[in-house]
């Protein structure tokens, strides 16, 4: 049972992986994130904090106005450890706007908490299919997808919490 839990969560990632690029930009028709995330590339040195809209995606909410006056300081603040990142501040990614955490409201933490963009392009390409992730409404595709094949008739929170990880996991440098 194990061994097929740790087959399906690597499937996921490598499927993801080609796929974020597109999933990670707020409107993937006009243009994909920037520097491209090459497909292909087996090298992680420009992804998390070292891609500048990624580590926009994982910079805390509370530090997203510093980020966007300075991200470059920022960052490097967060990388040296003199700006603290804990499980304790959420990032941006899981909140609402066309801009990670844009909609974000400081008097209120929990509002719009995993609504993001790409947390549904996410959840969408894993439980129904990569081609409904980028699509509104109802896929129509030709085969059951996971939802259908385990019933799952609503996104619970479980889904969503394995959803996150595999965002953090494509999201995070390891460089």
């Amino acid at each position: 049972m194990q061994s097929m839990i740790n087959h399906t969560r690597s499937e996921d990632a490598s499927c993801l992986k080609c796929c974020m690029g597109s999933y990670a930009a707020p409107f993937p028709d006009k243009q994909v994130v920037q520097p491209v995330i090459a497909k292909d590339s087996k090298s992680r040195s420009r992804m998390g904090f070292n891609h500048p809209e990624l580590a926009k995606m994982l910079c805390p909410v509370k530090y997203l106005g510093d980020y966007l006056k300075d991200p470059a300081g920022t960052t490097k603040k967060i990388q040296s450890g003199t700006l603290k990142v804990t499980a304790a501040l959420w990032p941006t990614y899981p909140y609402p706007g066309d801009k990670p955490g844009q909609d974000f409201d400081p008097d209120d933490i929990i509002k719009g908490l995993f609504q993001g963009f790409l947390l549904e392009r996410i959840i969408k390409h894993i439980f129904t299919s990569p081609s409904s992730a980028l699509m509104t409404g109802a896929s129509n595709g030709t085969c059951p997808c996971n939802a259908k094949i385990h019933a799952m008739s609503k996104v619970e929170a479980k889904h969503i919490a394995y959803a996150a990880i595999q965002v953090i996991f494509f999201l995070l440098a390891r460089s």
